[in-house]
């Protein structure tokens, strides 16, 4: 029986063990990744937690993580490994709980719903703070057998200050747990002097970064809130979406239909008012309320306590329950061939397939005895740095007649478009790709006008000296074959 139960843990993690680490060594990377990349790549570890604490958004921890592995593994493509494996750990454990609680349906929707959420794979695999939040937090959800004492109450404080150091968006989630904890506790728990000494411990922990949260962070922090219509927008795209599918598209209207049956059946009062349904109404209330959760990300936070109440509600295996996880695994599917391909999911950044950039970016320098390549994309950037383009200055001297400017334009700032059109009107190139268009444009432009990208488009001019003067705003790379 034992030997059964190992096979069936093995397959069941196994897969998606073997899913989020291909999808981590795959990637690669985004903007704020990159930004990360230079930091860790280019300071001390002392200085990184003076950078960090003097001019960002985010409390120190996941850059100090970030640190620790790349300089033990030596790979950034092996830290996304490292940090994703970790996220499927956690997120088994805590599936494995739900089992024990509400057997085997109530498993099986969480598993769907929370390990294989094509949301978490995507966000999950990078080398974000939310890679190391969510895992945690699934952790801190986990309830001991024993449900009171000191034990209890200061593992569970302890979480929440490892994860209010790694981002502020754990503050919210600290609040949940704790509440979860406090509901869970056992009936003997009569005094409150154990839960008021660890909250008092983990608030004198945490006490040097709230300094830096509200002397320097909360200045930075306009571009991360946006008003209350906006913020419900994005937790709902997380709660009940999936990030590997475009909002207007049929699997993902399906899905929110599916969403709203099997809410419509549960708005009892009671199903709310419950152990599960009370956390996950307080990190809504507050998410939402903070304006964070417009950056449909930081709402990921959501998904352990959504389960928690959606494996509490649907543990019989009836129809409905039945009907809503067919409809589940049939967009999670989809989705997860969305992030797998890049393509067609909500992050427009996913969907650029940059290994066919580089790959024309190569085949194209070969073809020119010398190649500038230039662009503000900071994906391609980190790229040529790293594949032994240097960062050159082309000065005003001619250059030969098989000289090549190759310009990237994955523009997602209105500068950066203005000046590449100007640039574009001005001279028309010798050659013009498209690459990873955007079919989803007319509608992302809908929802916000000043969107800009409309996917990738490489414009290669050969034996010209146009740039010296308009080119002075790029960012030029050159490697000569």
């Amino acid at each position: 029986m034992q030997k059964k139960s190992a096979i069936r843990l093995i397959l069941a993690y196994g897969m998606p063990l073997a899913l989020y680490a291909f999808v981590a060594w795959q990637s690669w990377g985004f903007d704020d990744e990159i930004y990360n990349i230079k930091l860790v790549e280019g300071l001390s570890l002392g200085q990184l937690f003076v950078a960090v604490q003097s001019d960002d958004v985010h409390p120190p921890l996941s850059y100090i993580i970030n640190y620790l592995l790349f300089h033990a593994l030596g790979s950034w493509s092996l830290v996304r490994v490292a940090s994703a494996s970790f996220v499927v750990l956690a997120l088994a454990l805590f599936c494995e709980q739900i089992r024990e609680q509400h057997g085997r349906h109530g498993w099986r929707l969480a598993y769907v719903g929370l390990l294989l959420s094509p949301s978490i794979l995507m966000w999950c695999t990078s080398i974000r703070w939310y890679s190391y939040l969510l895992p945690v937090l699934a952790i801190a959800l986990i309830l001991p057998k024993r449900r009171a004492g000191w034990v209890y109450w200061m593992t569970g404080a302890a979480f929440c200050v490892v994860m209010s150091y790694i981002s502020y968006i754990g503050l919210i989630a600290s609040a949940g747990v704790l509440l979860w904890r406090y509901l869970n506790r056992d009936i003997s728990e009569k005094h409150l002097t154990v839960i008021v000494v660890a909250l008092l411990l983990s608030s004198l922990a945490y006490l040097p970064q709230v300094y830096y949260l509200l002397t320097v962070h909360l200045h930075n922090m306009g571009g991360q809130v946006a008003p209350l219509l906006y913020s419900l927008a994005g937790a709902g795209l997380t709660a009940f979406g999936n990030h590997g599918l475009f909002p207007v598209s049929v699997p993902a209207i399906l899905l929110l239909g599916a969403w709203l049956v099997f809410l419509a059946c549960n708005l009892r009062l009671r199903d709310f008012v419950s152990r599960e349904g009370l956390p996950l109404l307080a990190v809504v209330i507050l998410l939402v309320a903070s304006g964070l959760s417009f950056k449909y990300r930081n709402a990921l936070i959501l998904m352990p306590f959504l389960f928690l109440w959606v494996s509490a509600r649907g543990s019989s295996d009836t129809n409905l329950s039945r009907m809503f996880l067919g409809v589940l695994i049939f967009c999670t599917g989809i989705g997860l061939y969305h992030v797998v391909t890049h393509q067609s999911t909500l992050k427009h950044g996913w969907n650029i397939n940059y290994g066919q950039v580089f790959n024309s970016i190569d085949e194209l320098s070969a073809g020119c005895d010398e190649a500038y390549v230039g662009t503000f994309d900071q994906v391609v950037i980190d790229h040529l740095k790293h594949n032994e383009y240097a960062l050159v200055s082309l000065g005003t001297s001619a250059h030969a007649s098989d000289t090549c400017f190759i310009l990237i334009d994955a523009s997602q700032s209105l500068a950066e478009s203005e000046a590449i059109s100007t640039l574009i009107a001005d001279n028309p190139a010798d050659e013009t790709l498209q690459l990873s268009h955007d079919d989803q444009i007319s509608i992302r432009k809908m929802v916000i006008p000043t969107y800009l990208s409309e996917g990738v488009r490489i414009f290669v001019y050969r034996g010209a000296d146009f740039c010296t003067d308009q080119c002075s705003i790029f960012n030029f790379y050159s490697r000569r074959p």
